[in-house]
């Protein structure tokens, strides 16, 4: 080999060291360059294989064998009945179902004898119960007058409470009426006052304009009164009466 082809070799090693800081540059000697070129031909390839067989897709799984379903399904079925620590009921034998069915129906029996016995003796000797339960008999009758007093004190309540309220509401109305009846009374009393006034001003003003000389030199009042005409009282002096002064 020429010794210009392996000085190129060792110079393009040398590059392509440098472009891959990974790996750390080891010294090649001259001799080696063949076979060091070799290994990283083989390992570039090693990687492009292992790219490819990562990149390509997963194959789909096969479908499971339905006998083997079957199979996991029952042991699951039967680890779990086996992890049941429920007590499993235990069904009673025809002899103890016939004794406790005879228990049950004695009992009925009982209870309805000792009913039909207190109805015979309620019928036939009803003084004899009552002596017998007459303080219970008693206690019945006063809880019932107890209870019809409460109802009736209770009734009698609302039945006050009903009239306080009703006479609240007309003594309101009676007061709102007074109030009215004064309101008016005095705006009655403001309108005969400013009538008067008016009444006395319009006199005065006819007195002034008509027969005061008159009136003076006659000895009659002369004012004019609120039916018409004139007042004709006589003054002594002249002027009004007393009345229209």
């Amino acid at each position: 080999m020429p010794r210009f082809v392996l000085i190129s070799l060792v110079m393009l090693i040398g590059c392509h060291s440098a472009q891959e800081p990974e790996q750390p540059r080891v010294p090649v000697p001259n001799a080696d360059a063949a076979l060091v070129i070799e290994e990283r031909l083989d390992r570039k390839e090693v990687i492009t294989s292992e790219l490819a067989i990562a990149q390509q897709p997963p194959q789909s799984e096969a479908p499971p064998d339905p006998s083997e379903l079957q199979k996991s399904l029952t042991e699951s079925t039967a680890l779990a009945l086996a992890a049941d620590e429920s007590p499993p009921t235990i069904e009673p034998d025809q002899a103890t179902r016939a004794k406790a069915q005879q228990m049950v129906s004695d009992a009925v029996k009982d209870v309805a004898g000792a009913i039909a016995r207190l109805e015979q003796l309620i019928d036939r000797r009803p003084h004899k119960f009552m002596l017998k339960h007459r303080e219970y008999l008693k206690s019945l009758v006063a809880a019932k007058i107890q209870a019809a007093e409460e109802e009736r004190a209770e009734r009698a309540r609302e039945q006050q409470a009903k009239i306080a309220t009703e006479r609240a509401r007309l003594a309101a109305q009676a007061e709102e009426a007074r109030l009215e009846r004064d309101r008016l009374q005095q705006e009655q009393l403001e309108r005969d006052r400013l009538e008067q006034a008016r009444e006395s001003e319009s006199s005065m003003a006819t007195r002034s304009s008509s027969g005061m000389s008159s009136s003076s030199s006659s000895g009659i009042c002369g004012a004019p009164t609120k039916k018409g005409g004139s007042c004709q009282r006589r003054v002594a002096g002249g002027g009004y009466c007393y009345q229209h002064r």
